[in-house]
C-alpha cells in the first residue's frame, strides 16, 4: 500500500508505496506483564510456558522459500484486487497479512476510495531468495524472511476519468526484504508481516 507522511503525495504508487517497516512489537510485552500482574494473589498459579514445537513447520529451506513465495504472490493478488476495485472491501487482505500489516494498509485503501482512484494491472514478485528460516520459532513470528523484487511495471493508478496519476519517475522494480509470520488460522500458512526496501544488495533494477 502507501507510505504515509509529509511527502506521501510525491511517492504515490511508485512501487514503494506499499513498502512499510513495522515498528517493534511492544504491545506483546505489555500484555504479558499485565497478565502476570493480574494473576498475582494469595495462591498464584504458575502457568508453564508452551512446549516448543518438536517438528519444524517446513522440512527444509527450500520448502520455507516456496511457502513464502506462494504467500507473497497471494498477498499481492488480494491487494491488487482491492485496489482494482478502488479500495473497496479491504478485509480481503486479512487472510494474507498479519493484523499489524493489515491495519497499516487500511489507510491507503481509504485514501484511494476518498480520491476516487483505482489501480489497473497486477503486481509481480520475482528474483526471490531466502534470507532466513527460523525452524525453532515457538510463536511463528518472523519465521521466514526473503529478499525479492516487486515489479509494478504493468500497474497503473487512474482517477475517475481514467487518467493516470502515476509519477513518471516511479521505479517499476523495487528490491525488498519481506518478513512472514505463521497464520494464526493455519500453522502451515504464511502471512506477510512486514516489507521494506532492501538497500543491502540489489535484487532488481529500476
Amino acid at each position: 500500500m502507501w507510505n504515509r507522511g509529509p511527502d506521501a503525495a510525491a511517492r504515490r504508487y511508485r512501487g514503494g508505496m506499499r513498502l512499510a517497516t513495522l515498528p517493534p512489537s511492544l504491545a506483546l510485552a505489555a500484555v504479558v506483564l499485565g497478565t502476570l500482574a493480574g494473576c498475582v494473589g494469595d495462591d498464584p498459579a504458575l502457568v508453564p510456558p508452551p512446549e516448543p514445537t518438536s517438528t519444524p513447520v517446513f522440512a527444509s529451506d527450500e520448502e520455507a522459500l516456496a511457502a513464502a513465495e506462494q504467500a507473497y504472490a497471494a498477498y499481492f493478488r488480494a491487494s491488487d484486487s482491492i485496489l482494482n476495485d478502488g479500495g473497496a472491501d479491504p478485509e480481503r487482505l486479512q487472510a494474507f497479512a498479519s493484523e499489524e500489516m493489515y491495519q497499516l494498509q487500511l489507510g491507503g485503501y481509504r485514501e484511494a476510495q476518498l480520491a476516487g482512484l483505482r489501480s489497473v494491472g497486477a503486481t509481480v514478485v520475482d528474483s526471490i531468495i531466502l534470507q532466513s528460516y527460523d525452524a525453532s520459532s515457538s510463536d511463528g513470528e518472523g519465521i521466514v524472511t526473503v529478499y525479492a523484487c516487486v515489479d509494478v511495471t504493468n500497474v497503473d493508478l487512474v482517477d475517475a476519468t481514467g487518467n493516470s496519476v502515476v509519477s513518471a519517475s516511479r521505479p517499476n522494480r523495487t528490491s525488498v526484504e519481506a518478513v512472514f509470520d505463521l497464520s494464526s488460522q493455519d500453522s502451515g500458512h504464511l502471512v506477510l508481516a512486514s516489507e521494506e526496501q532492501w538497500a543491502g544488495r540489489e535484487r532488481c533494477g529500476s
